[in-house]
Parts: C-alpha cells; sequence; structure tokens
C-alpha cells in the first residue's frame, strides 16, 4: 500500500517547528501515533506531512522543578504508570495510566496524544482536572515566531490548531497531605457497558480522619471532566465516617442524574457511580460502609 503522505523524525522541537514552517502542505504531528492509526484504517488521512516526535529531546521527561511536575507530551502512559515520582505524589495519574487500553497501547500511547485527542471518556483528563494541570504549548504561525502558551487541559482538549504543539504537561506538586486516586469502570463490575471514571484530591488530616478540602473530576459524563461545585462544597471540614460515606454516596448518584437526565445510559451510570463512590474510599481513606 502506498502511503499518501510524508512521515518526517525529528530529534528537537525545534526541528519539528522547522519542518511545519517549511512545509507548504497539511502538516500532523503524532508521538504513539494510535489515534493516527485507527483514523488511517478508516481511511481518515488528515496531512500531507506528519512529523514523528516520538524521539524528540525532553519529550520523556519526567521531571519535578520549581515546584511543578513536568512530564513531556510524548511521555507514554507505561511510563507514566511505573515512574516513582507520579507514583508518589500523584497517585491518581499513575492508577489512570495504569488503566489506558491494553498493555501494547500503554507501551505506545502518550499523555499529549490522549489531552489533543479531546475524548470525553480521555482516562487521563479527571486526574489531570484535579490535579490543576495546565498544557504547554508551542503554535507556529505564518510569518510569526513560534509562541509559547500553557492552557487548562479541557481547553487544549477541545480547541486544536494547525502548527500547535503540546510539548509537556505540568501541574503543581501536591503538598505532603494531598491524597490522590483515581478509579473507573472496568470488566468486574455489572455496568462496564456504560464507561465511567472519577478523580479525587483531598487534603487529609489523618489523626482526626478529616478530609480539610476536596476536590472530585467525573469522566465521561459531559465533554470535558466534571467538577460539581456543591461536592467540593460537601467535602470542605468532613469527617469520614459512615454518615458521611452514605451521603457522599448520594450526592455523587444526584450529579449523574444531573448530568445526564436524559441519556439511556443514566440508569446504569447512576449505579455505577455508587460503586465507584465506595472504591473510592477504599482508595484514599481505607474505609468501608461493610466494617
Amino acid at each position: 500500500m502506498t502511503v499518501p503522505f510524508r512521515i518526517k523524525g525529528v530529534a528537537s522541537l525545534s526541528e519539528a517547528l522547522r519542518e511545519m514552517s517549511a512545509f507548504e502542505g497539511s502538516v500532523g504531528v503524532i508521538a504513539g501515533g494510535t489515534d493516527f492509526v485507527r483514523r488511517m484504517r478508516s481511511d481518515e488521512v488528515p496531512c500531507d506531512l506528519l512529523i514523528d516526535l516520538s524521539q524528540a529531546e525532553g519529550m520523556h521527561d519526567i521531571l519535578e522543578e520549581g515546584g511543578w511536575i513536568r512530564i513531556g507530551a510524548g511521555t507514554t502512559f507505561t511510563e507514566i504508570a511505573e515512574h516513582p515520582l507520579i507514583r508518589e505524589k500523584a497517585a491518581c495519574l499513575a492508577q489512570a495510566a495504569s488503566q489506558v487500553g491494553s498493555l501494547q497501547i500503554r507501551n505506545r500511547a502518550t499523555i499529549g496524544g490522549n489531552v489533543a485527542g479531546g475524548s470525553p471518556a480521555a482516562d487521563s483528563m479527571p486526574p489531570l482536572t484535579v490535579l490543576h494541570a495546565v498544557a504547554v504549548t508551542m503554535a507556529l504561525r505564518r510569518g510569526l515566531p513560534p509562541e509559547r502558551a500553557e492552557e487548562p487541559i479541557h481547553v487544549c482538549g477541545a480547541r486544536r490548531h494547525e502548527g500547535e504543539i503540546i510539548t509537556e504537561i505540568r501541574f503543581p506538586v501536591p503538598p505532603p497531605h494531598c491524597r490522590t486516586g483515581f478509579i473507573k469502570i472496568g470488566s468486574r463490575t455489572s455496568v462496564s457497558i456504560a464507561k465511567l471514571s472519577m478523580a479525587m484530591r483531598v487534603h487529609y488530616d489523618a489523626p482526626t480522619s478529616t478530609i480539610e478540602e476536596g476536590l472530585i473530576a467525573l469522566g465521561a459524563l459531559g465533554e470535558v471532566p466534571l467538577c460539581p461545585d456543591d461536592l467540593r462544597d460537601f467535602l470542605f471540614h468532613r469527617k469520614v465516617d459512615r454518615a458521611f460515606a452514605q451521603e457522599w454516596v448520594e450526592r455523587l448518584t444526584a450529579v449523574v442524574d444531573s448530568a445526564i437526565p436524559d441519556r439511556e445510559s443514566r440508569p446504569y451510570k447512576r449505579s455505577a457511580v455508587r460503586g465507584l463512590a465506595l472504591d473510592m474510599l477504599q482508595n484514599l481513606f481505607s474505609f468501608s460502609l461493610d466494617e
């Protein structure tokens, strides 16, 4: 089969930008290529030149620097899931990365591609949301020097421009008393046909079992992760006990009812979110209503 586009590997972002600037036709960018291969199989070839960033310098870096954790956009989900810095300080992201697709997909798919795809069901989006992550981009406009920008994750995923490259994902280093977790519907659940995911971040005082403040992001309920303000208010200075757990489950069920009142998947997802709510309590606090 004749490939209807050119492929160019680059060793640096500056080289990629030079290639993009010099080329007259449409340009696409990949690092892992999992989404691009799927589109090719559907005869959707969106470019004349495909630039491969997988070997570009810095695209696989995971660093703590200046109060931020920086992840190169070409970093694979296997690399993220196994990295000690992410496992220690951003457990929700490590947990999400370890559940992306199959092992083969995790070895190729990149966090930059996952964000750029803008899928409502993207596993990285809820944890990146609760981590207050931003995407760093380099944009090339005709006749102008490259422009660096930072955008909220959901904005970057929803809007892509030709000539723009996501170079890294970064977020503030969580404080020592911060706990994070990620849960999604898996094959062990009875409602796995209705995908739903949840990331949670809490500042937690363990001696008193009290959540000082918290944030939750629900994936696959809308175009971007859903972070209800009333749930943030509910989590403020709450002791983790049986009464809290019961109300927590009911409030999350109400969120699903409100978010997708007319969707056919609502009965499944309202049941699923109850299970996710209980799993999250076990994940973050080792707390179970069965105890």
